[in-house]
């Protein structure tokens, strides 16, 4: 499976200028203080749209590649000690509030996370890049939120502070806010979409505690986060919980916050609370929807195992007997009747091969443990292996610094093979020349397969790699259709992807990745 480092990658090298205008417009369409500071300032020369693109690509390049190099954090708290030393050009540490930091956080997850569909198909891919995307600014909110408080406590004096503080934050920011005292755990603050998602008012909440509005059950669990928090003196993350609104029972994410007091001592505690219960759900239905699908196809590939290795024996003993008319009594009967038993052999051998191949198929996906493979050993062998048919096109294969990979040796060979006799196969009138590439590139090994032959219209390329799918007739090109499909799963079960270049009479190219390790 790809992590966000690849995912990272792929927004950097393929997607980044994209990526930069879909982030410029979802942090302008937020509303954000600071940025308007900045604008109010003149602190920006050129507000150009072509200079904010590149300005935003140069800065977001900056951010990917310290994604990749797993220096993303450290960078992330570099930024913070300028904010904390004052060093920030043209803007004063004070000036800089909470909702700035929530809401540039949010924007930026929110761009990052919606070309995800864009990178991947597979669910639960998509599901753990999510989660390492959501880790990441969880943590990178985390140090901004205690430094802010840290800031705010040497900048001014500590109600003030608090009450300034939460003034900018409550009525601004999307999710909800409140604020308890650390003494009896009463609500003495409330924004407007804390009172939207539970249905209570602020009237009602203000001087009231978890235990008038909520099942015991749940008051018990919001009350000892509580205490974690104050004894702590610490940020608790709380990524579920459930809580009984009056439109229904919903689900949130909750952070919860000490202020302390310039002793060092709590006095109020600040949670913010995102709503989750869309999100949740749909991640509960993917999951779902994915262990029905690899239970399918499990019991698919299963039952084809079973039925193409049950119907060898039924077929050994027609073809035998079909093969035994034809030796007795092919010159003893009349024209239809030798046509009618060349028929019966030809249609009992295509069949063998028929389930010989669907076998091989079903055979793809059995576990068998991975192992170092080195993919010039691999080239040798099959050229070994198919010697004569390469003697007898006048065939060449060329390949040079194949990389090692770890990987099924059997399938990975079998990948090759198929590749390659596909290609000597469809060679037209030309002698094949082949030409076989691999190296690594970021967390996956990129390997090609070229070759002269007849090559293949672009509205084919998707259709080869489906199963039975054939262009071609079998007096031409004898075959059963498999042999892509199996290269197809073959690479899916090594984490990869294949795909094909192709135009008709100028040969063709066959990419696939293999994950590393």
């Amino acid at each position: 499976m790809r992590t966000l480092k690849e995912y990272a990658a792929y927004l950097r090298e393929e997607r980044l200028k994209d990526y930069a205008a879909y982030y410029i417009k979802t942090i302008m369409g937020m509303d954000i203080p600071l940025i308007k500071l900045i604008l109010e300032k003149g602190l920006i020369k050129d507000l150009s749209e072509e200079a904010s693109l590149a300005r935003t690509m140069d800065s977001q390049e900056k951010f990917f590649l310290s994604l990749i190099d797993g220096t993303a954090i450290e960078k992330a708290k570099e930024s913070l000690k300028q904010w904390e030393e004052d060093k920030i050009p043209g803007i004063r540490k004070n000036e800089i509030l909470p909702t700035d930091l929530v809401l540039i956080y949010a924007a930026q997850k929110k761009a990052i996370c919606h070309f995800l569909p864009d990178y991947t198909t597979d669910v639960r891919e998509a599901i753990d890049i999510s989660q390492e995307v959501k880790d990441f600014f969880t943590r990178g909110e985390n140090d901004a939120m205690q430094l802010l408080f840290k800031i705010q406590k040497e900048t001014e004096q500590e109600l003030k502070s608090v009450n300034n503080f939460l003034d900018s934050v409550l009525e601004n920011i999307p999710n909800m806010v409140f604020v308890k005292d650390a003494q009896d755990l009463r609500f003495v603050r409330f924004n407007k979409a804390g009172e939207k998602l539970l249905g209570h008012s602020k009237n009602e909440m203000i001087g009231k505690n978890d235990y008038d509005f909520f099942p015991k059950e749940q008051a018990d669990f919001f009350t000892e986060k509580d205490n974690d928090v104050l004894s702590q003196n610490g940020i608790v993350d709380v990524p579920e919980e459930p809580i009984d609104t009056k439109n229904g029972q919903r689900w949130l994410h909750t952070k919860k916050i000490p202020i302390l007091s310039p002793a060092g001592r709590a006095i109020y505690l600040l949670g913010i609370s995102e709503d989750i219960t869309e999100i949740r759900q749909a991640k509960l239905d993917l999951e779902q929807k994915t262990k029905e699908l690899e239970r399918s196809n499990s019991e698919l590939e299963q039952f084809a195992y079973v039925a193409s290795h049950d119907l060898q024996e039924p077929l050994r003993t027609i073809s035998s007997y079909v093969q035994l008319l034809a030796s007795r009594y092919k010159d003893k009967l009349d024209k239809d009747a030798n046509e009618f038993i060349d028929f019966a052999v030809d249609g009992s051998a295509r069949m063998r091969t028929l389930i010989n191949s669907l076998l091989e198929y079903s055979r793809v996906n059995r576990i068998k443990p991975f192992e170092w493979v080195e993919t010039k050993d691999v080239l040798k062998d099959i050229q070994l292996d198919m010697k004569d048919q390469i003697k007898e096109t006048n065939a060449t294969i060329k390949y040079n610094g194949l990389p090692k990979i770890y990987a099924d040796v059997v399938l990975i060979t079998q990948l090759f093979q198929n590749l390659i006799g596909n290609a000597i196969k469809f060679r037209g009138d030309k002698k094949p020349e082949i030409k076989v590439t691999g190296k690594r590139r970021n967390g996956e090994y990129l390997f090609s397969v070229e070759d002269n032959g007849i090559g293949l219209k672009d509205e084919y390329a998707e259709k080869i790699f489906v199963i039975f799918q054939r262009l071609h007739s079998r007096d031409k090109y004898p075959g059963t259709g498999i042999g892509l499909s199996i290269c197809k799963k073959i690479v899916e079960r090594h984490g990869g992807k294949i795909w094909v270049e192709s135009e008709p009479g100028k040969g063709s190219k066959f990419y696939f990745t293999i994950k590393a390790n």
